[in-house]
């Protein structure tokens, strides 16, 4: 049982780390990275609601995920 609540917690301070990271993102990106990999909406759903090509959602989305990975981190780091 204490496995579980670890995890939960685990999970919880990294969606808490992500959210904030997310504001940092360019607004258009984080649009994108939230309908695409958050709602899980498909690419040509997200190009229409931004109203964007699927070539640019998909090159905010993949932009948006390395600068979350590194924002994420940078965020671990000064939590340390």
């Amino acid at each position: 049982m204490a496995h579980t609540q670890e995890s939960d917690v685990s999970l919880a301070q990294r969606r808490e780390l992500l959210t904030k990271a997310l504001a940092y993102l360019p607004e258009k990106e984080r649009a994108a990275v939230v309908l695409r990999e958050i709602e899980g909406l498909e690419t040509a759903e997200v190009a229409e609601i931004l109203g964007s090509t699927p070539v640019t959602v998909r090159t905010q989305v993949s932009t948006g995920r390395a600068r979350l990975r590194e924002i994420v981190a940078r965020l671990e780091r000064r939590k340390a």
